[in-house]
């Protein structure tokens, strides 16, 4: 199945289902990407791949490597997963990364690389969707210098390095399938990935480990448990057991955090025991708050689990922190938590808090995502809002509904204000 694209912009199709896309760009394209999944039909909860193929059909080598694409996933009307909400209704706190190839590998011209990419962050049910992969395939103009005698060494090329690779754009739609299945069935379509798992090929091992954690079947999480605690196990392992979330999965990463040194996979740790919402997680979350040497991270993630667990017994461990903490980074975290809890004694904690500077605009925002009302703006001396909002409190408090940080109000400006 071909759709010819023109003036080099990406080949695309719509409406059209396949199991496979050629895609052919414009008539001097000097990469030909093709586009398929690896079977017609998958089980609900079963890990799929995408497999993007790049061949070199023009005169001159290209390096190729992951990190020189840019490529997106999307399932039309795929139901996204939901990660609960740790930074309240009104900041946006965590980032993310990326990776680059110095001197990457080179594919010569008439020679194909495939790359696979794992469909990412979706609970789909039955029923056949469109399946959207478009982007930039993992090519890259590279001219390794002559006197470097390990690396090939390329002619030379009218086109100077960085520049476009004609082709590499792709846009196409596939069909996939998803059907019910039994344990028994999900078992067996498991079992080649946790063979692979065990793999002493580094990259088939890491791309086995990735597709475990990604689906998180709750019988494999005695071997997602074993496998998080290797050193290049996926940080996603440490998410898939806080997504199994059970009793013993929130057991499995508090001894992964007591046996880790790594600050860094400590705090991931923390944030997705955060996410969980047990209160089995009390204890610890409070602990941490107490004796967490001064890492700010996961004091932070901390105090966000302690939110995220919420009622009164969060609340209160929470004004316990903010009496001893004087992080500012850790105090932030404490305002916002307070706005997650859907408690009534953290109202008044928060207009207490308010009159800290620093921490003046995370405890408007934790007010707003609790109450679902405007506190602040901008007007009035500290002390003086500060009584006339307790005083509102005490006689309003008892009748005013809560709210917690997965019911964010769409128009926030067209709340009513607190007198």
């Amino acid at each position: 199945m071909r759709k010819l694209g023109t003036n080099g912009r990406p080949a695309t199709i719509r409406g059209i289902f396949a199991l496979v896309v050629l895609i052919a760009t414009p008539l001097f394209a000097e990469v030909e990407v093709e586009v398929r999944t690896l079977k017609s039909e998958y089980l609900i909860g079963e890990p799929v791949f995408v497999i993007v193929e790049v061949k070199n059909t023009g005169r001159e080598p290209v390096g190729y490597s992951y990190c020189d694409g840019r490529v997106t996933l999307s399932v039309r009307h795929g139901a996204s997963r939901k990660v609960p909400r740790l930074d309240g209704c009104f900041t946006g706190r965590f980032g993310g990364g990326g990776c680059a190839v110095d001197h990457p590998p080179i594919l010569t011209p008439g020679a194909s690389t495939t790359f696979e990419y794992l469909l990412r962050g979706y609970e789909l049910d039955s029923g056949d969707y469109e399946l959207r992969v478009f982007g930039k395939a993992g090519v890259r103009r590279t001219y390794y210098p002559v006197d470097h005698e390990e690396l090939p060494v390329s002619p030379p090329s009218p086109h100077p390095e960085g520049d476009a690779v004609q082709g590499q754009d792709f846009d196409a739609a596939l069909k996939l399938t998803l059907r019910p299945a039994t344990e028994a069935e999900l078992r067996q379509a498991f079992a080649p990935f946790v063979s692979a798992a065990h793999s002493r090929d580094v990259e088939r091992r890491l791309r086995a480990r990735e597709a475990i954690a990604e689906m998180a079947p709750a019988f494999l999480e005695d071997t997602i448990a074993a496998f998080a605690g290797d050193p290049d196990a996926p940080g996603s392992a440490i998410d898939a057991l806080a997504r199994i979330n059970t009793p013993e999965s929130r057991r499995a990463l508090v001894k992964l955090f007591n046996k880790s040194n790594d600050p860094l996979r400590r705090s991931w740790i923390v944030e997705n025991l955060a996410r969980t919402g047990h209160s089995d997680n009390l204890q610890f979350f409070k602990h941490l708050l107490r004796s967490a040497g001064g890492d700010d991270r996961m004091q932070e993630f901390a105090a966000l689990g302690l939110g995220r667990l919420g009622g009164n017994s969060g609340a209160i461990a929470l004004r316990a922190a903010a009496s001893r903490i004087t992080s500012r980074h850790v105090r932030c975290s404490i305002a916002i938590a307070l706005g997650n809890t859907r408690s009534k004694l953290a109202v008044p904690m928060l207009i207490r808090l308010y009159g800290d500077p620093d921490l003046r605009d995370f405890t408007c925002g934790a007010l707003i995502t609790l109450t679902h009302r405007r506190w602040c703006d901008g007007s009035g001396d500290t002390p003086g809002l500060q009584a006339q909002w307790s005083r509102w409190w005490i006689e309003h408090g008892s009748a005013i509904r809560l709210f917690g940080p997965d019911e964010c109000p769409d128009q926030p400006e067209s709340l009513p204000v607190v007198p």
